[in-house]
């Protein structure tokens, strides 16, 4: 017996709807984003290549990814390195949003 051709609309997830017409997304959240803003203000491009370059040799990349890195906006570069820089300060408070941080936190309190 040859396969049976299915018609557009009983194919992909719409068919559960029973309709063939597209789903109308509705965002509730009207809080437009936000540019992340630094507490200093980006260093002249000296040494803004001279503290990059030290946090991309703390990475350990590979020479394809170093390159990449490099080839990025100084506006970028200042960005990945204050929002590093920022991790490093405070590890503890990055930890919490990380799924092994609370089920740590589950299993000492069942202990």
């Amino acid at each position: 017996m040859p396969p049976r051709k299915r018609t557009r609309a009983g194919l992909g997830f719409l068919c559960c709807f029973g309709s063939s017409e597209p789903l109308e997304i509705n965002l509730k959240d009207t809080v437009p984003l936000q540019l992340l803003e630094f507490s200093s203000p980006m260093p002249p491009a000296e040494e803004l290549h001279a503290r990059f370059s030290e946090l991309v040799d703390e990475l350990d990349l590979t020479d394809k990814n170093r390159e990449a890195m490099f080839a990025l906006a100084d506006e970028k570069k200042w960005q990945i390195y204050c929002s590093k820089k920022k991790e490093q300060e405070d590890p503890n408070k990055l930890a919490t949003s990380w799924p092994d941080y609370y089920i740590d936190r589950i299993n000492s309190m069942a202990a």
